[in-house]
């Protein structure tokens, strides 16, 4: 009897060691183990940064487009940002991208505040550049998404939020990747919520078989869009962080029967 019990109790204090390590470390786990250099860009930029209420300097690229009014802001996923995003957008905009507080080179910790005010402060950037809220696209990828939608709850006059193989929340996702113990994790980038006052127009993709964000955690979130003006479009081709960009930004006035306002109806495995 003794031995079950023992045994019992080993097990029940190696469970919540791994519990309570979840629940100190969970932001970590989502950005670790380097918070992401992301990739080198072999074309020109400006560079600026932005001083957060930390007192946290974070790094933003600004490619221009002589030829456009407007600017998309882009905002990166966990692997860091993308020069080849950064690039395409700028073949039809003028393109801000931040990288995150904690990614490199900026300054700071990420975390869904830090993430979520940087994306505020690039909106005021863009707006002392001259940008009004209606020339700004917001270009959310994957982990992007999620401070995208918050823009959208907090800017409702914005020109568009494009949210593009982005979750529901990331405690569901770490759900489906640690089990039960993500249900000690704190809820951080609940995009759900976000959703639900979200105000600007809305335009989301996701690729059918992304392997990284299931396309179900996409309709998921699309369900709970608050916004009168919100459309989610399937892309048949592609892969989680490669897509066709283009897709993205003009798919609508070109190919409008191919937008759907119900996305069909899945169900998670």
């Amino acid at each position: 009897m003794k031995k079950i019990l023992y045994a019992f109790l080993a097990s029940f204090a190696v469970w919540l060691v791994a519990a309570l390590s979840m629940l100190a470390f969970s932001e970590y786990l989502i950005y670790s183990p380097d918070f992401h250099e992301g990739e080198t860009a072999d074309f020109t930029y400006e560079v600026d940064f932005i001083t957060n209420s930390n007192d946290d300097k974070f790094q933003v690229w600004f490619k221009e487009n002589k030829k456009s009014s407007e600017v998309i802001l882009y905002l990166h996923g966990t692997g860091g940002r993308n020069p080849r995003y950064v690039e395409e957008l700028s073949e039809y905009s003028n393109v801000l991208s931040p990288s995150y507080p904690g990614f490199v080179p900026s300054e700071g910790i990420p975390s869904t505040k830090t993430i979520n005010e940087a994306a505020v402060l690039c909106i005021n950037y863009l707006k002392a550049k001259g940008f009004k809220e209606k020339q700004i696209t917001v270009w959310g990828q994957s982990l992007g998404g999620s401070p995208a939608l918050y823009l959208a709850m907090e800017y409702p006059h914005l020109k568009k939020v494009v949210l593009i193989n982005t979750f529901d929340s990331m405690k569901k996702m770490g759900t489906r990747r640690y089990g039960p113990l993500a249900f000690f994790a704190t809820n951080i980038h609940n995009s759900i919520e976000f959703a639900k006052k979200a105000k600007a127009k809305i335009r989301q993709y996701h690729v059918i078989d992304d392997e990284t964000v299931p396309f179900f955690a996409g309709i998921q979130l699309y369900k709970h869009i608050a916004s009168s003006d919100k459309k989610f479009i399937p892309l048949e081709k592609g892969t989680h962080n490669e897509f066709d960009v283009w897709t993205t930004l003009f798919v609508e006035e070109v190919y409008k029967s191919q937008f759907v306002t119900e996305p069909p109806k899945m169900t998670e495995d």
